[in-house]
C-alpha cells in the first residue's frame, strides 16, 4: 500500500514540474507562478569528542555523522475562483549518511542489515521520501487537507507535552539542534479545519488517520545516536537492541483501521480585565485517540524463550532466525490536553505559554527484578504540564557590538513535570524505573547582532535527577541563500539509575552544519 502511495506521490510531483520556469526571490516559479518551488541542500557532521574505555573499538575517527540531503518544497495552485482555493503541496527530501563509509569501526558496530536501508538513507518506510504531500482544499470557513501531514499540535520549544500527533525521528539529532517540525514524522490523514464566527473566533479542527502507524525512531544501535554495540560482535553489530528492533518491525501494525488515529481541537481568544489589564488569552482544547509510538512485548513467555535463545546463538557465532510469531505490539492510549498563552503586562512583562496533557490508559511491560526482566503488562495513567515563560530583554553587552540592532536577548524559561498514577514500582521503563515523578527545567538565549547576521544561541537542561545539557550554537547568515552553523552539546549525567540516561554522557558532540537555501 506505501510503495503505491509513494510511486503516485512522486510520479506526480515531477510531472507538475514538467514546464517554463521564471526566477523570482530565493524560489523558482513555473506556470507563471501557480507552482513555487523552494528547497534546500544541507551538509551536517557531528564529532564526538569524548569517547568513554568501553566504546572505543566503535570509533576509529571522531567524525561519525556526515549526511548530506536535499530538500525540495512545492506549492501547486491548482483553482482560486471566488471563495474557493484548492492547493497542492509537496515537501520530498533525499539524504545519504556517509559516516560508516568514513568510519571503518563505526560501520562494523552497526548492523549490517539495518545500516544502510534503515539508516543511511530515507527507506526506514518506503514513502521516507515524502517529508508532505497534501491536497489543500478551502471553501469560505472550512479546510480539508487530505495527504501526507506534520501537525503541531504544541508551542513549547524543547520539550513536547500536548504535541503529539506526529512520531519523532531522532535518529541523528534532537530538539535544539533541529526544529520540531523537521524532526517530525508526515502521517496520511484527513484533516479538517472550520473557522466559526462564534464569539472568540473558535475553530474546530478534526484530524483522522486510517490506519497509518509509524513507531518513534531511535538511533540505531551501534549509530552516534544509538546504543553501544558489542565489542568483536560475531554477527555484523546485531546485539540484543538490534535485534529488537527486527522483531519490532517484524510486529509494527500494517496499514489498516485497527490501526485508525482520530484527534479534535478547539482554538479560541477570550479576553479579560485584571486589575485594570486586559489579558488576551489564546487557549486549546484537544482529544487524541491512538496508538503507542512505542512498543511493548506482547507476547511474554515467547520474548523470554527467544531471549535465552538469542543470548545462546549470539555466544556461538549463530544468527537466530526472527520467530514466527508477532512478539511486540502497540496499545492504544488517549489523550486530553489544554493550552493557554497570553501575554503579561503585570507580573513578568512577557509572554506565557501552559500545556497541560492526561494520557489515559498507557501500557507498560512489569518487571520485578530492577528493570530487567519482563513478567506482564501493567497500565497506568500519566498527567504532565509544561509552563514557558518568554521575554526579550535589552543587552547593552550587543548593543555596543552592533550599533544598528536594538541589543535584545529573547530569553525562554521552561518547567516540565509529570506523575503516573497508581503503583510505579513494576513499571519497566527505559528511564525513571521505580520513580513516579518527572522534572525538567529549560533556559533558552537567543539573539541577533551585526544587522542578523549572527544569531547566537544558548539552551540548557535539567532534570532534577541530574542529567541534562548545555548546548551552545552560532549560525552565521551571509547571504540570502547560505547558512553555517556551528555548535557543542555538553551532555552530563550522574544518575546511575538511570543506566539509559547515563549513558547520554558519552553522547557529547560538536556539530556543523551548512545549507544551502533557493
Amino acid at each position: 500500500m506505501k510503495r503505491r502511495i509513494t510511486f503516485f506521490s512522486l510520479l506526480l510531483s515531477f510531472i507538475v514540474m514538467l514546464a517554463g520556469m521564471t526566477q523570482s526571490y530565493a524560489q523558482t516559479e513555473f506556470f507563471n507562478g501557480r507552482l513555487r518551488v523552494k528547497g534546500l541542500f544541507d551538509e551536517y557532521l557531528v564529532f564526538r569528542n569524548h569517547k568513554h574505555d568501553t566504546q572505543k573499538y566503535q570509533y576509529d575517527k571522531s567524525l561519525t555523522v556526515w549526511r548530506h540531503r536535499a530538500q525540495v518544497e512545492m506549492l501547486f495552485r491548482l483553482y482560486n475562483e471566488g471563495d474557493t482555493i484548492i492547493n497542492f503541496f509537496s515537501w520530498l527530501q533525499y539524504y545519504y549518511e556517509s559516516g560508516p563509509d568514513i568510519n571503518r569501526k563505526l560501520r562494523r558496530a552497526m548492523p549490517a542489515g539495518q545500516r544502510y536501508r534503515d539508516y543511511q538513507v530515507p527507506f526506514w518506510d518506503s514513502d521516507d521520501i515524502l517529508n508532505e504531500f497534501y491536497l489543500d482544499v478551502n471553501k469560505g470557513p472550512w479546510t480539508f487537507r487530505i495527504g501526507k501531514q506534520k501537525v503541531i499540535w504544541g508551542e513549547m520549544e524543547l520539550q513536547q507535552t500536548t504535541d503529539v500527533v506526529n512520531p519523532l525521528d531522532l535518529r541523528y539529532s534532537s530538539p535544539g539542534i533541529d526544529d520540531l517540525d523537521e524532526l517530525k514524522i508526515g502521517l496520511w490523514m484527513l484533516r479538517v479545519l472550520y473557522a466559526s464566527s462564534l464569539p472568540g473566533d473558535i475553530i474546530f479542527e478534526f484530524i483522522f488517520n486510517p490506519g497509518d502507524y509509524r513507531r518513534l525512531r531511535l538511533g540505531i544501535q551501534g549509530s552516534d545516536r544509538g546504543s553501544p554495540s558489542v565489542p568483536n560482535e560475531a554477527l555484523g553489530g546485531t546485539g540484543i537492541t538490534g535485534a529488537i528492533k527486527e522483531l519490532q518491525d517484524k510486529s509494527e501494525p500494517a496499514f489498516g483501521l485497527k490501526s485508525y488515529e482520530v484527534g479534535f481541537r478547539l482554538r479560541g481568544m477570550l479576553n479579560t480585565k485584571i486589575a485594570g489589564h486586559y489579558y488576551e488569552w489564546l487557549w486549546t482544547m484537544q482529544y487524541f485517540n491512538a496508538l503507542s509510538d512505542t512498543m511493548i512485548v506482547d507476547k511474554i513467555d515467547d520474548y523470554s524463550e527467544w531471549a535465552r535463545n538469542f543470548s545462546t546463538a549470539r555466544g556461538d557465532g549463530v544468527k537466530l532466525p526472527l520467530p514466527d510469531k508477532d512478539l511486540y505490539d502497540a496499545k492504544r492510549f488517549q489523550m486530553i490536553g489544554l493550552g493557554l498563552q497570553t501575554f503579561d503586562p503585570i507580573l513578568t512583562n512577557a509572554v506565557i505559554i501552559s500545556e497541560f496533557a492526561y494520557f489515559i490508559g498507557q501500557d507498560f511491560n512489569r518487571t520485578t527484578d530492577g528493570n530487567k526482566t519482563r513478567d506482564g503488562k501493567i497500565e497506568r495513567d500519566f498527567v504532565t504540564y509544561g509552563v514557558s515563560i518568554r521575554r526579550p530583554f535589552r543587552a547593552a553587552f550587543f548593543k555596543k557590538l552592533d550599533h544598528r540592532a536594538q541589543g535584545y536577548v529573547n530569553v525562554d524559561l521552561s518547567l516540565f513535570q509529570g506523575w503516573y498514577l497508581g503503583n510505579v514500582s513494576r513499571i519497566k521503563r527505559q528511564f525513571n524505573y521505580g520513580n513516579r515523578s518527572n522534572t525538567t527545567f529549560t533556559l533558552m538565549f537567543r539573539t541577533h547582532f551585526v544587522n542578523q547576521t549572527f544569531t547566537p544561541v544558548l539552551r540548557i537542561l535539567y532534570n532534577t535527577r541530574n542529567w541534562g545539557y548545555v548546548s551552545l550554537s552560532c549560525t552565521v547568515s551571509l547571504t540570502t541563500h547560505w547558512l553555517f552553523t556551528v555548535g557543542h552539546s555538553q551532555n552530563y549525567a550522574n544518575d546511575p539509575t538511570h543506566s539509559g540516561i547515563a549513558a547520554a554522557r558519552d553522547k557529547t558532540r560538536t556539530y556543523i552544519k551548512i545549507k544551502y537555501r533557493f
